[in-house]
């Protein structure tokens, strides 16, 4: 009688720590996304600091943050600047 009860408790614990993980994934001010986040910026600055990187025609590589990090930036817009130094 009171294994069923157990086995149902421990299924409803289950399924509650699945859901807190996922929820955990999609916060976009969680740790994970944060994570996320800051290893794609660093790649993205990696990939466009070499100087073999060809961006799209139409658009230039902008260092900013003393070359720190770097964007891309339109070329036919006068005076655009990467969005951090807005």
């Amino acid at each position: 009688m009171l294994l069923p009860i157990m086995v149902g408790l421990q299924t409803l614990v289950s399924v509650s720590e699945l859901e807190g993980g996922e929820d955990a994934m999609q916060s976009p001010t969680g740790k994970i996304m944060t994570d996320w986040n800051l290893r794609l910026e660093q790649k993205t600055d990696e990939a466009l600091s070499r100087s073999s990187y060809q961006p799209d025609q139409g658009y230039n590589v902008r260092p900013f943050d003393n070359g720190r990090h770097f964007c891309l930036i339109r070329t036919n817009v006068q005076g655009e600047r990467c969005p951090e130094e807005y």
